[in-house]
């Protein structure tokens, strides 16, 4: 891409090189030359920018002493912000918004948003159908908090430990590096842990819970019928109410248990030095047997079931077990 005096590929732009190579390919694709985009140099160091018309495209020029609030348009606008804590606020439209440097408030607001947040801490929130990207270490990227809100929404953390919260709908949360926490929402979400030592609750909906690469991970399923599969690591793995079905994956794992659960299955019991924590009974308490397919069931004594395929119920001693 040209390097336009000026342009946002500038030299003197306080942009990282990451950032601009994301711009760059989200130009290329709406075919948006570099010469259109306006650069708005900020006076004092608070500052109101409001877009009027539709599809702005703009670049705050502001130094790190700056707190400027961009209020978008009703059309498909492009937001660049400066080295200073920005707020954004996406209007109607699809558009793009940059955090740039700082620690900065990027909300998309009505439409299809991409928000990426950069360098910094940055706060991020969703609108309709969102997209929101934390950062790479790259670009110095911090701790970020996200919130998917409504729409089935995108959230992919960035290189340090991030709180994202998928919302309301179907939402896709990812954690990349750091140690996060993850949450699902209302919908049908599905959430992949990075490779760090991650926290992650799916909530209401059937959802799909994955530790991914993670070191270890804790797993939570919710209140419907939730996938629940950890990773290399040694994981938790938390059923729920519904019909939920567990797989620890390698290492050591333990997959937990409480009254009121439901129906859980778990897959793999047994790869590594995997145990079954049970809380609130004692081993006594429990109902062990197989079932028609030859697979051991423990029942619970409120009703509660988890069926561990591929064990016989003969070799359930108490060792397999944990009580709290």
């Amino acid at each position: 891409m040209a390097t336009i005096p000026g342009g946002i590929i500038d030299t003197t732009t306080s942009i990282s090189q990451i950032t601009k190579d994301v711009i760059s390919a989200i130009l290329t694709q709406q075919n948006i030359v570099e010469t259109s985009i306006q650069k708005v140099s900020i006076t004092t160091p608070t500052q109101t920018v409001t877009l009027t018309g539709s599809n702005n495209k703009v670049i705050i020029d502001s130094s790190a002493n700056d707190t400027v609030t961009v209020a978008g348009s009703t059309g498909d606008d492009l937001v660049v912000a400066g080295a200073g804590t920005d707020i954004i606020m996406g209007g109607a439209g699809n558009d793009s918004q940059f955090g740039g440097a700082g620690n900065d408030i990027v909300s998309g607001g009505a439409g299809d948003d991409l928000n990426y947040g950069g360098e910094g801490n940055d706060v991020m929130y969703g609108g309709s159908n969102d997209f929101l990207y934390g950062g790479v270490a790259a670009d110095d990227d911090g701790n970020n908090t996200m919130f998917g809100d409504e729409g089935d929404d995108s959230l992919v953390g960035g290189s340090g430990n991030d709180t994202m919260r998928g919302g309301d709908d179907n939402d896709t949360v990812e954690g990349t590096a750091g140690n996060n926490l993850i949450y699902g929402g209302t919908g049908d979400d599905s959430l992949v842990g990075g490779t760090g030592s991650d926290t992650m609750q799916g909530n209401q909906g059937n959802d799909i819970v994955t530790a991914g690469s993670a070191i270890s991970a804790e797993l939570r399923g919710g209140k419907d019928n939730d996938s629940i599969v950890g990773g290399g690591g040694n994981d938790t793995l938390y059923s729920g109410k519904g019909t939920d079905t567990l797989t620890g994956g390698a290492g050591d794992d333990i997959f937990s248990f409480k009254q009121g659960d439901g129906t859980a299955v778990i897959t793999d019991f047994g790869t590594g030095s995997d145990r079954i924590e049970i809380v609130g009974y004692s081993f006594s308490q429990l109902a062990i047997a197989n079932n028609g397919s030859g697979h051991a069931v423990v029942t619970l004594p409120d009703g509660s079931t988890i069926e561990l395929q591929g064990v016989d119920a003969a070799t359930l001693t108490a060792d397999f077990f944990l009580f709290s």
